[in-house]
């Protein structure tokens, strides 16, 4: 059994304003981006400065980073369950702050070679927990 992250109502709340920094930049930047008006699929969708259709998915870590060198693990994960969203998409993850993050594209992520399967316990009750694994110099960083 592969285990999910059970949805946190507080953490939606407050980790929601981030989505929106991000299109903010990507605006600034010639995309024409936009928050997803579907709350159950991806968080923005729009249109890259060469017209192509892009997807992303924003997610917060638990940590304070200003890029790659204060960065204070060797390697990056991304969660299993975000696979469905298909290999063209975006996964973007900020930091605690939302002054920097770093991103992948799925197709860079989910690669069999760098799945990770552990262990994980919560509550006296074990389950598989599914996440995709890379070196920190493999994917791309920025700061806001």
């Amino acid at each position: 059994m592969i285990a999910t992250r059970k949805f946190s109502q507080r953490d939606y709340a407050a980790f929601d304003r981030y989505k929106h920094i991000v299109v903010d930049r990507l605006n600034e930047s010639g995309w024409d981006a936009w928050v997803n008006g579907d709350q159950y699929g991806v968080d923005i969708v729009g249109w890259s400065r060469r017209g192509r259709l892009f997807t992303a998915d924003v997610e917060v870590k638990a940590v304070d980073f200003t890029g790659q060198a204060d960065f204070p693990f060797p390697t990056v994960r991304f969660t299993e369950r975000k696979r469905k969203y298909g290999m063209g998409f975006f996964y973007i993850v900020l930091s605690m702050n939302g002054a920097a993050g770093y991103y992948a594209c799925g197709r860079d992520i989910y690669r069999t070679e760098n799945a990770v399967v552990r262990r994980a316990s919560r509550n006296g009750a074990t389950a598989m927990e599914g996440f995709y694994e890379l070196p920190k110099e493999k994917v791309v960083w920025f700061s806001i």
